[in-house]
């Protein structure tokens, strides 16, 4: 069985954040890493990288090895968990032809994810899973330029756009995926420091 990244040992404070990523075959590597990068300054209070204020594990479909776009191969961190009371659950997509069409499960365990009002993220082309599992319907959505059409053209009800300043909760490109942790990142230093204090 997969080691969990943040499998709390005795002794150990409950993280203030904890966040479940889920990487599709082919995912992007740098909207990934533009979003934990950003965790991990948050997460400790030197630079040694411990997981003590944020934690997040690293899950794939079938719970094995999975190669990102750019060929660098991933291992998961923990088998995938839907169960869990994540505060926010990342759906990293990546080359369209894997996420165009998902497992009716996985859009059933999101939909179940929504209902228990747990935030979820999606990277890249992560957005087309949100989408088949209708969880975009009547919002705003950030689309990269380059499949905004054929997303259009799939979600009707969709309310498609491309500019960041607009967007709810798809992120298109890694720049959007570090603007977001920087924000998210910003708030966990201030909540925890509130809660120390």
């Amino acid at each position: 069985m997969p080691q969990t990244a943040f499998a709390e040992q005795p002794g150990e404070p409950k993280p203030d954040l904890t966040i479940g990523f889920l990487l599709m075959k082919s995912f992007t590597l740098a909207s990934v890493a533009g979003l934990v990068e950003s965790l991990r300054f948050a997460a400790d209070e030197s630079f040694t990288s411990r997981q003590i204020f944020c934690r997040w594990e690293w899950m794939t479909c079938d719970n094995q090895p999975i190669t990102a776009s750019c060929g660098l191969p991933v291992s998961p961190t923990a088998d995938l968990d839907f169960s869990k009371n994540w505060d926010y659950f990342v759906v990293a997509g990546g080359l369209l032809e894997e996420t165009r069409q998902s497992p009716p499960w996985l859009l059933q365990a999101l939909r179940d994810l929504h209902a228990r009002n747990i935030p979820i993220i999606t990277l890249c082309s992560g957005a087309f899973v949100a989408g088949n599992a209708g969880l975009l319907d009547g919002r705003h959505c950030a689309i990269h330029f380059t499949t905004r059409d054929e997303f259009a053209c799939d979600f009707r009800k969709r309310s498609v756009i491309d500019r960041l300043s607009r967007m709810a909760a798809s992120f298109p490109a890694p720049a959007a995926a570090i603007d977001l942790a920087a924000d998210r990142s910003a708030s966990i230093v201030g909540w925890c420091v509130h809660r120390r204090s």
